[in-house]
Order: structure tokens, then sequence, then C-alpha cells
């Protein structure tokens, strides 16, 4: 950790529920139906691969050398850092990581997220008319923002490339081929957050 000062802590408590959360998506049967909504005929071997990795602090393959992973809360004081500066003064992005190094970056916003572990219900929404909706976006916890910003990092250290340009849409990561389903980091964040079960609306998808 760099940057984080005070938030040190936090970030530790964090990675704590990760682990916990990742345990517990390990346990899932590659035969059930939330591994089947998610990764639909892609390698089982493959994705549990990513998820064993993170849970367990893997090394990140960067230019040949390997180093754990390194979480840097931004700031426009930090030397060397003003380009991630810019790119968290957008409005949209909390968090960022770039493929072939192994660097999460979390911007200011990241902090306003909550804390609790995300949820199927999570990727549910009501839409204004009072129906239920399925086509949100990837739960915005700071877990599962964490985790989205590991994935990428970790399938790029494991010589595959993230898919591009990626997929955050429940829509359409439902409807991803195996080819690419198990490339695209929210995949696996709609996974752990499905990890208890899937609510009846996705199973209806």
């Amino acid at each position: 950790m760099s940057g984080c000062g005070e938030r040190n802590g936090e970030i530790v408590a964090l990675l704590s529920r990760l682990q916990q959360s990742l345990y517990t998506a390990r346990q899932i049967s590659t035969k059930s139906t939330v591994f089947d909504k998610f990764f639909h005929g892609a390698d089982p071997a493959a994705v549990t691969s990513i998820l064993s990795t993170i849970a367990n602090g893997g090394d990140i393959d960067t230019n040949g050398q390997a180093f754990q992973p390194a979480i840097i809360c931004a700031s426009s004081e930090m030397p060397g850092l003003a380009d991630q500066w810019g790119v968290c003064q957008s409005p949209s992005v909390v968090a960022s990581s770039r493929p072939g190094y192994r660097f999460v970056f979390l911007c200011s916003k990241f902090w306003a997220l909550p804390k609790r572990i995300p949820d199927a219900l999570d990727c549910v929404g009501t839409l204004p008319n009072g129906q239920t909706s399925v086509g949100q976006g990837l739960a915005r916890t700071q877990l599962s923002i964490l985790l989205h910003e590991l994935v990428t990092i970790y399938i790029a250290s494991s010589s595959l490339k993230p898919l591009h340009p990626q997929v955050w849409a429940l829509h359409d990561v439902l409807d991803l081929p195996p080819t690419k389903s198990y490339l695209n980091p929210a995949n696996y964040a709609f996974f752990v957050a499905n990890r208890r079960g899937l609510p009846l609306q996705l199973l209806k998808q």
C-alpha cells in the first residue's frame, strides 16, 4: 500500500473480506447454475486459477519479474501520479488498473462506496415504473470494485489478455461467449456477488 495513510487499516480489512468471499466462491461447483450463468462453457480451470491466485495473494508477473500487487491511493500530491490523478477526475472512475502492471489505484471517491460484501440483489434494480431490472452495472461496493481491478491485472499476468473493451452491464456479461466470459473482469465480480445463489430474477434470464 502506498499513499493511503490512515486508510491502511481499512484496506487490510477490505482485503480480508475479499479473501473470505473468494474462498466461498471457490467452493461453488463448476457445474452449478451460478457458474454456468457467468462463465457458461469457459474452461473451469482457468476461472478457478484466477480466483485462487487472488485469494492467496499470488505474485504478478511484470516483465518477467514477480511482484506482489500494490494498492495506491491516488493523490495530486504523489510524484509521478499526475496522469492517474487525472483519470480519477472522471465522475464515473472510482478505481483503475493497467494490464501488465501490478498497481491498483484507488480514487478518493472509492471511499464513499458501501463497505459491505456485495450480494446477488445488488445486481438487480427497480425501474421508475416499478418493474424489476437485471441490466444493472457492476455492484458498486468497495469489494466488488477492488476485485474487478485485481482480476484485470491477474488475467494479464497469466499471459492472457483481459477483454477489450470490457463489458460491465449485467445483460452484456450474461451474453458473452465462453471464449470471452473468463477474460472479462466483471464476470468474476458478478459471480462472487452471486456466490450464495442466484435471485429469481436472474434465473429467468
